[in-house]
């Protein structure tokens, strides 16, 4: 590839210091611990050698040298990664991206990353597209950051080149941090309650099952928060899940995902993920993704 994403180092703010500039996740979670810091700083260093080696190597041979073996990526359904990286030939698509929010559990195993991708035709240069991409990364036997689950939807913005902002503009990342209070009940058991009002259509108890900084992925939307977010999801009520990976729970019991696939009598079929995180009244969601465009 011959157009490598310009990243150079960019320093993170934190709740002390950049109180005011955040998005509001400072006063919904506890401050972050040096522990945390660390954490939050590894999956940044991670991005930055990821997109350094996609720019490098190609998108295909870039992402397999960063995707754990049983690492999974969306294509019509979830789809092992290393298996169907492998059968894909290499395109001549320019990919740059970086993270603007960083999720970590506790004991640094589990973590969450999303952001702003572009692509653009790598020979012309033109025909840009902008989206936004949310990564899992997980802590290896080698101690080595990988990619569990990869997915993200386009904004349908083109013809924007460049879509992304410059080096000088990607120096902010927000961080969340989960809630050091033991939940009541376990991730499990708000999984299935979410899903279970979802499927019957109980507006009330999804707004309860969401937290204050959650953001929605959707096709042609991009990242919606507030109440947005809350309609995104309302908007999927009566979509009953069909299938649902094991939840990938953090050992600190703090950070979550699943991810499947749901289906509606009127609509068809449609792939999603949610990733929690333990709140100070318990599990809520914290980002809801799924491959459906945004409902008008």
């Amino acid at each position: 590839m011959s157009s490598k994403p310009s990243w150079g180092v960019r320093p993170l703010l934190l709740c002390a210091i950049a109180a005011p500039l955040l998005l509001g996740a400072c006063a919904q979670t506890p401050m972050p611990t040096p522990t945390d810091q660390r954490h939050a700083a590894q999956i940044v260093d991670a991005e930055r050698r990821f997109a350094a080696a996609v720019a490098e190597h190609g998108v295909r041979d870039g992402f397999l040298q960063f995707v754990a073996p049983d690492a999974v990526l969306i294509r019509k359904e979830p789809v092992p990664a290393v298996a169907t990286l492998r059968d894909e030939p290499e395109g001549r698509i320019w990919l740059d991206w970086y993270p603007e929010r960083i999720v970590t559990s506790a004991v640094g195993d589990l973590a969450l990353s999303t952001g702003p991708y572009e692509t653009r035709a790598e020979r012309s240069g033109q025909r840009s597209a902008l989206g936004r991409f949310f990564t899992l990364w997980r802590r290896d036997e080698f101690n080595t950051w990988k990619v569990a689950f990869d997915a993200g939807v386009s904004t349908g913005r083109r013809d924007c080149a460049p879509c992304l902002p410059g080096p000088a503009q990607r120096t902010r990342v927000d961080w969340t941090w989960p809630s050091s209070d033991q939940a009541a009940s376990t991730v499990r058991d708000a999984e299935l309650r979410f899903e279970l009002a979802q499927s019957v259509g109980d507006l009330a108890a999804l707004r309860q099952a969401l937290h204050p900084d959650l953001r929605v992925l959707r096709e042609g939307a991009g990242a919606l928060a507030t109440d947005d977010a809350a309609q995104a999801v309302f908007a999927l009520a009566r979509w009953e899940t069909t299938d649902r990976s094991p939840l990938q729970v953090a050992a600190s019991d703090d950070l979550a995902y699943a991810y499947g696939t749901m289906r509606s009598t009127t609509d068809g079929h449609a792939n999603w993920a949610r990733v929690w995180i333990r709140s100070a009244n318990g599990w809520r969601v914290l980002l809801d993704w799924t491959d459906l465009p945004a409902q008008k």
